[in-house]
């Protein structure tokens, strides 16, 4: 697993760095998914507590973390937002591109999920990808992060990294994927990245 998510970070990095990619100015981003916990210790001690709202926290790393901690035990929130669409003046964008993009992460083939992930972005086909206008880069830039971000979820269930790991990198991810809606320079972008690279390394070790 932790072979597997470091391939699929490094490509999200080069993805990322590869200048025009996501072109947005001169060059000077969770899951609400009740899942299975990670110990018998929080089921058993989910089972007897009421449901915890997550969003009375004001930070996107503390919400991050609740929800990690709560896993199987938060109130059901019909109206809920992923975190890398609020605050921002492209939110109904980024929830049109997550609900559309819905059922590309249940496909179980990397190469469909890549193709469906490159249809959903709005690019016909797998090669049209350096051509493909910036919006639609940023889009599929968006859901390769997102997809990370399940991957980090994945593998701190598994109890591979720590729960504070696991939120930092995420809330990380979140903010880079907020940055791109945001259409901010790669001047801004980038330290980010390389700021995420480095702490998942650190996380691993």
């Amino acid at each position: 697993m932790k072979k597997e998510l470091f391939i699929f970070l490094s490509a999200s990095f080069v993805l990322l760095l590869i200048a025009g990619v996501y072109a947005a100015g001169p060059s000077s981003g969770n899951s609400n998914q009740n899942s299975q916990n990670n110990t018998q210790t929080n089921r058993q001690t989910n089972q007897t507590q009421s449901p915890v709202n997550c969003e009375t926290f004001t930070t996107i790393k503390e919400r991050i973390k609740c929800r990690f901690e709560n896993k199987g035990n938060l109130v059901d929130n019909p109206n809920y937002q992923e975190e890398a669409c609020r605050n921002n003046a492209k939110a109904a964008v980024c929830v049109q591109l997550y609900k559309d993009a819905k059922p590309c992460y249940e496909l179980s083939s990397a190469p469909e999920k890549k193709a469906c992930f490159l249809t959903k972005s709005g690019i016909s086909q797998r090669g049209a990808l350096s051509a493909a206008p910036n919006e639609k880069k940023r889009n599929y830039i968006v859901l390769l992060l997102y997809e990370l971000q399940e991957r980090i979820e994945s593998t701190e269930a598994q109890a591979q990294i720590t729960t504070e790991e696991a939120a930092n990198l995420v809330a990380l991810i979140v903010e880079i994927k907020q940055d791109i809606f945001a259409e901010k320079p790669r001047s801004e972008i980038v330290p980010k990245v390389q700021n995420l690279k480095q702490e998942y390394f650190e996380a691993i070790q």
